[in-house]
């Protein structure tokens, strides 16, 4: 297991407000089947969106849709180890401040 510094943890939260922040149109919470959430991939003709079912873990799934955004090349695996990692080490300071910064732009 991965572990983060507090650093590094800072530093993914400030990328996550940033991401609430400049791209709030991206993220879109909708009732979804077999998904807790969903990354769809930019193309020539549609911008990135991030799909959560308000219905599941909301903090889990956005981290790991985000690191989809941030890391297009990597697997499905490394995507929920570092999810998971990074959900593990957050303080629960952190966690509140994730849960208020994406409910500022519902």
């Amino acid at each position: 297991m991965a572990t983060y510094s507090k650093y590094e943890l800072y530093i993914i939260t400030r990328r996550l407000y940033r991401l609430f922040k400049k791209h709030p149109e991206m993220f879109e919470l909708k009732k979804l089947r077999n998904n807790s959430g969903y990354y769809n991939f930019p193309t020539k003709i549609s911008k990135p969106k991030i799909e959560i079912d308000y219905r599941e873990d909301i903090i889990s799934t956005i981290v790991h849709e985000a690191c989809h955004h941030w890391y297009p090349d990597w697997t499905e695996t490394e995507i929920r180890e570092a999810e998971r990692n990074i959900i593990n080490q957050l303080s629960i300071k952190q966690i509140k401040n994730v849960i208020k910064k994406f409910g500022d732009i519902l």
